[in-house]
């Protein structure tokens, strides 16, 4: 069960699954504005279901002993309105370099292709599949426009025609 959350704010615990004693805190500082995010997804579940409901507010690190926010709270809700702006832009990114279709078999290999509806983003042009490089990840596979093709972050995949909207991809 989930007895350990009983008469506690234990607030870190639902992001970082740490539910020994150390890790049931409220402290949430070391959380990432998407952890901060990801706590609010969990407050709003709680705050909007039918069987849970509010019985006050906890006297602690993020609400003084009148119910107001303290300087702790303001904090976290600043990092998780950066969490929110984060999301936003990786949506608008999504919505201009689509995902790829892509399948993989033992044997054949993989394969990656676009189409006016690849990444579950509907829209009118197909796109050329390429490796999207963005700055601190892994590189994607996304669907660009041809007027996008010379972005620097955009690369051509091994062997595939620079015009194609399919290519083969290596086995790994």
């Amino acid at each position: 069960g989930y007895a350990f959350f009983a008469g506690r704010d234990a607030t870190a615990a639902y992001v970082t699954g740490e539910f020994g004693e150390e890790g049931l805190t409220d402290d949430t500082s070391a959380l990432d504005a998407r952890q901060m995010l990801e706590l609010t997804q969990w407050r709003d579940f709680y705050r909007d279901h039918e069987t849970y409901r509010r019985v006050g507010t906890l006297i602690g690190r993020y609400y003084d002993a009148l119910g107001r926010p303290t300087e702790a709270m303001r904090q976290a809700e600043a990092k998780v309105a950066a969490g929110q702006a984060v999301k936003d832009d990786e949506e608008a990114d999504r919505q201009t370099h689509p995902p790829c279709n892509s399948r993989w078999a033992q044997g054949k290999g993989g394969e990656v292709w676009c189409s006016p509806d690849s990444g579950g983003i509907k829209r009118t042009w197909t796109g050329r599949p390429r490796r999207y490089f963005q700055r601190g990840g892994e590189p994607r596979c996304a669907c660009v426009r041809d007027e996008h093709l010379d972005d620097p972050r955009m690369k051509l995949y091994d062997g595939c025609a620079p015009d194609a909207t399919r290519c083969k991809v290596s086995n790994s």
